[in-house]
């Protein structure tokens, strides 16, 4: 996300989601993204779709946890 369009476009340095907040968002991100390559891996491996279900099913709790 670029400065700018962070930006509330009232008052100058203002943000429009403050720091914490948008390093959260970036946080589950990039879990998210980690928990897909995780998933392809287990794919690859031949892990049996019950417990690979199983894996997804916590990684979404935990995402969705916060």
């Amino acid at each position: 996300m670029s400065e700018t369009s962070n930006r509330d476009l009232g008052k100058e340095g203002e943000t429009y989601l403050d720091q914490l907040f948008y390093k959260e968002i970036v946080d589950l991100i990039q879990r998210a993204k980690q928990d897909k390559m995780l998933l392809q891996e287990l794919e690859r491996e031949k892990v049996p779709n019950s417990v690979a279900l199983e894996i997804a099913l916590f990684l979404h709790g935990r995402l969705t946890k916060n």
